[in-house]
């Protein structure tokens, strides 16, 4: 019986041809501008439906590339350098690069690293209504998003999750992580589009909705796109009604919710570690979450791992 591939690796390339077959998001075809002995650095994180991809473009270059039926790719600068361009639009620090699926592309890069995610137009359909309002919807050709400091979030999100992942893999083989980390950079994605202002009136209908929803989720960990779906809107729709209604964003709302159903969970023993704690609900910022979670209760997580009932079998 064979033995399938991991989850998560990261490889060192001196062949950019053999870089370039390895990064199977994409049909890439990469010509350094100078051949030289140079490594070229490639790593993936498998967590269902979405692939977080990094690397590292080791020589100044340019490519030409297709990408395949089955999937979108969102692509960001993560070292910081300039002169990134995708069909002669530069890929500044607050765009994310969007390739939808059969989209012919050309690139200039250069020696610089990034990340990208690959996300199944089936998975958008789920969240339809909010991955077009965010601009995630599949479309002809290849589009810059206008992100700000929001694409700073997805950065973020991404190089956090890379981090994660490559330091502990092994929770990449549980369900319930990869779920989570998948809803986390969805999240994040929705998260990082402008929204409106605050509404002037609460719409009462939603906000009904709402409650009955977050009742019926009691115990539950929950994202907007979860809130997206369950109640047939939209995350702007969700923006104007939360500091209104209830004095925050709804990431935020969402973020503290989880953080009480984690320390729960620690304190009745439901897990073996902290991380694995934290990333089932959605927290894959370790340093993060410890820091949000002293703020809220006045001790870190470990503490309450320690007081902690026995761990679950099963």
């Amino acid at each position: 019986m064979g033995t399938s591939p991991p989850r998560s690796c990261e490889r060192e390339y001196s062949d950019i041809e053999e870089c370039c077959a390895a990064f199977r998001a994409t049909h890439l075809d990469f010509l350094p501008f100078a051949r030289s002995a140079a490594k070229w650095r490639l790593g993936t994180a498998d967590f269902g439906k979405l692939t977080l991809w990094w690397g590292r473009v080791a020589a100044h270059g340019a490519g030409v590339g297709a990408m395949p039926t089955g999937s979108l790719l969102l692509v960001v600068s993560a070292g910081g350098a300039r002169g990134w361009r995708v069909n002669r639009e530069t890929l500044t620090a607050g765009r994310v690069a969007v390739l939808p699926p059969r989209a012919d592309y050309a690139c200039i890069l250069p020696a610089s690293s990034w990340l990208a995610l690959t996300v199944p137009p089936v998975f958008l359909e789920t969240h339809r209504r909010a991955a077009h309002e965010a601009g995630l919807a599949p479309r002809r050709g290849v589009a810059l998003l206008e992100l700000g400091e929001g694409a700073s979030r997805v950065r973020r999100a991404l190089e956090s999750a890379r981090r994660l992942t490559t330091r502990e893999p092994s929770l990449l083989d549980d369900s319930g992580a990869r779920s989570a980390l998948q809803r986390a950079l969805l999240d994040a994605l929705l998260e990082s589009i402008p929204h409106a202002p605050r509404a002037e009136h609460v719409d009462h209908r939603l906000l009904a909705r709402l409650v009955h929803y977050l009742r019926m989720q009691r115990g539950h960990a929950l994202w907007v796109s979860d809130l997206c779906s369950g109640l047939a809107t939209t995350p702007r729709s969700l923006h104007r009604l939360f500091p209104e209604a209830l004095g925050t964003t709804p990431a935020r709302y969402l973020r503290l919710r989880r953080l009480h159903l984690a320390r729960r969970a620690l304190l009745a023993g439901d897990f073996p570690s902290v991380t694995a704690a934290a990333v089932h609900f959605g927290f894959f910022d370790l340093g993060r979450f410890s820091s949000a979670y002293r703020r809220q209760f006045g001790e870190m997580p470990s503490a309450a791992l320690r007081r902690g009932g026995p761990t679950r079998v099963g």
